[in-house]
C-alpha cells in the first residue's frame, strides 16, 4: 500500500470514526445496541476495514465495548462513580508521571507545553484534547513507558467522559491557570510541586465533571 492509499484508508477510518461518536452522542444509538460493521459500512458506504479500524479505536476511549464471538455495542453511560474512579485513577498515575518529567525538562519540552496551552498551530485553544495533549507531552517527557501506557488508557476514557456529557468544549476539562500551574513547577523543575498541581487540576476537573454527569 502506497502513501495516499495510507492515507485514504485513515480518512475513511477517521470519518467513520467521527460519525460513529456523532449517532451515539446525539442518543441515536442506546447503550448496549449492537454495532453491526456490515450494516455501518453500508450506511456510510465504505468497506468494512474502516469501520474496524474506527471501532476498535472507540474501544480504546470505553465508548464501544467487544465481546468475544459477539462483536461491538455502544458501553453503558458513566455514573457519578465511574467518574469518581476514573479521577482516582488518573490521581495514581498523572501526579508521578508529572513528577517523573520535572527532573528530565528541557527547553524544547517546555516549549511544546506552551504551544498546547496557548492553542497555537492545530492545538484547539480548549478543551479535553488540549489537556490530552498537554499531558501525553509530559508521560513521554517522563522516561517511564509503563506508566504512559496507563495514562494513554485513562485519556482514552476521560475523552469517553466528554462525549457522553457533550463536552468535547471542555467544561469538565483543565483550565488555563491549572495547566499554568502545572507548567510552572515543571519549569521550576520542582517534582513535589509538579506532583502536587496536577493533583489539584485533576480534583477540580473531578468536581466539575461530578456536576455534569448529576444534571
Amino acid at each position: 500500500m502506497n502513501n495516499s492509499t495510507k492515507r485514504q484508508a485513515r480518512t475513511r477510518s477517521d470519518a467513520a470514526y467521527e460519525h460513529i461518536v456523532e449517532v451515539i452522542s446525539r442518543g441515536e444509538l442506546a447503550p448496549g445496541a449492537p454495532l453491526n460493521i456490515p450494516s455501518l459500512a453500508r450506511e456510510f458506504e465504505i468497506s468494512q476495514t474502516p469501520i474496524r479500524e474506527a471501532l476498535a479505536r472507540l474501544e480504546h476511549t470505553g465508548l464501544v465495548r467487544r465481546e468475544a464471538l459477539r462483536g461491538y455495542f455502544v458501553a453503558m453511560p458513566f455514573t457519578a462513580r465511574d467518574v469518581k474512579k476514573l479521577i482516582e485513577a488518573r490521581l495514581v498515575v498523572q501526579p508521578a508521571l508529572a513528577r517523573e518529567a520535572s527532573l528530565r525538562v528541557t527547553p524544547d519540552f517546555l516549549e511544546s507545553l506552551l504551544e498546547v496551552i496557548e492553542g497555537r498551530g492545530e492545538v484547539p485553544s480548549f478543551g479535553v484534547e488540549r489537556e490530552e495533549r498537554f499531558f501525553a507531552l509530559v508521560s513521554a517527557q517522563s522516561g517511564n513507558p509503563f506508566l504512559g501506557a496507563a495514562a494513554a488508557s485513562l485519556a482514552g476514557q476521560n475523552q469517553r467522559l466528554a462525549i457522553e456529557l457533550r463536552d468535547e468544549g471542555g467544561s469538565h476539562a483543565a483550565t488555563d491557570a491549572e495547566l499554568r500551574a502545572v507548567y510552572d513547577a515543571l519549569a521550576a523543575r520542582d517534582p513535589e510541586l509538579a506532583a502536587s498541581t496536577t493533583k489539584h487540576l485533576l480534583e477540580s476537573s473531578r468536581g466539575r465533571a461530578l456536576q455534569e454527569v448529576s444534571a
